[in-house]
């Protein structure tokens, strides 16, 4: 797939950038923040909403939960752990409102419980209750900067963004300023050893944003559901959120790669460098077409008439 980078080179400080980059043979990663829609990459996410999906969960699977946490509690007392399996979910619900409303005691005494094995069960009640407490709390203060992602983890993303065409108008004007150049790569070229650029997509346009719920995690920490199926959900919800950008946006047709890593990433993927018609005869369009004659890229012209055209150009050592 053929893809495109729009650059101007009317700030010829920028531009030594992009031609170092263009001969050192890496991408540049911008930062998040760096970028021109200052809601870009931004996890859209609704505290009410979320507890509203965690109270539906755990109302709809409260015997699940009770289930597998005590599993988990006593997990190295096999005796306790195997006697949970035969309580159907029904009698579980029941046991605990007897525990909420004081009467399981009772029945545990008419089935034949001496006072020191109510004792007994009532602290292992309570250790359970404080148990699950203590682990509620680590595990919301683990989330917690998960949940001000925008304001952490999301400043630590870098994006490389280009286009699906090198005859959009719009951006010959934004990001060439209709005196620039355009790049053309190719994600055929892409290796298993260019891990960062493993992840292409294409930029979702819309001005719906969707709640993006943090419960697979929970879900996950505590073993409730698929692991398999909970890590693709979250994965795929958390890409979408990533890659949604505003309908006034559309007309870039964006493709864009992320990255954890540093600004430079290696990555021989350059087929072709287009000169817009304004820039023929500059001093940085014939070093352009210097790099590309050694590289053995294409090399166009373009008259901002959607007309592309092969150019070929002889220049002197005094022009380059």
């Amino acid at each position: 797939m053929k893809l495109y980078k729009y650059r101007s080179i009317k700030n010829k400080e920028t531009f030594n950038y992009y031609l170092k980059a263009l001969s050192e043979g890496y991408l540049w990663f911008a930062d998040i923040k760096s970028l021109n829609d200052p809601s870009d990459s931004m996890i859209y996410y609704n505290k009410e909403k979320e507890e509203e999906l965690f109270q539906a969960y755990i109302s709809k699977n409260k015997p699940k939960i009770y289930r597998t946490f005590i599993k988990r509690l006593y997990s190295k007392v096999p005796q306790i752990e195997k006697s949970i399996d035969p309580i159907t979910d029904d009698q579980l619900l029941a046991i605990e409102d007897m525990m909420n409303n004081g009467t399981f005691n009772n029945l545990l005494f008419n089935s034949g419980a001496t006072d020191e094995d109510i004792t007994n069960f009532e602290t292992a009640h309570k250790d359970v209750q404080r148990q699950f407490q203590q682990h509620e709390d680590m595990f919301r203060k683990k989330l917690e900067p998960i949940f001000a992602f925008n304001d952490t983890y999301r400043h630590n993303i870098k994006v490389f963004s280009m286009s699906d065409s090198f005859d959009n108008k719009h951006l010959w004007n934004e990001y060439a300023e209709n005196y620039g150049f355009c790049i053309e790569y190719d994600s055929d070229l892409i290796t298993d050893e260019m891990k960062d650029l493993m992840d292409l997509n294409p930029v979702i346009y819309s001005d719906k944003r969707d709640h993006f719920s943090w419960l697979p995690l929970f879900l996950l920490a505590f073993q409730l559901e698929n692991k398999e199926i909970l890590k693709n959900e979250l994965e795929q919800n958390l890409r979408n959120q990533l890659l949604l950008k505003g309908m006034t946006w559309s007309k870039e047709k964006e493709y864009r790669f992320f990255s954890n890593g540093g600004n430079k990433v290696y990555a021989n993927i350059v087929t072709g460098i287009i000169l817009h018609k304004n820039i023929l005869g500059t001093k940085e369009a014939n070093q352009l077409i210097k790099l590309a004659n050694d590289r053995k890229w294409i090399l166009y012209s373009w008259d901002n008439n959607s007309r592309l055209v092969s150019y070929q150009s002889n220049i002197s050592d005094k022009d380059k």
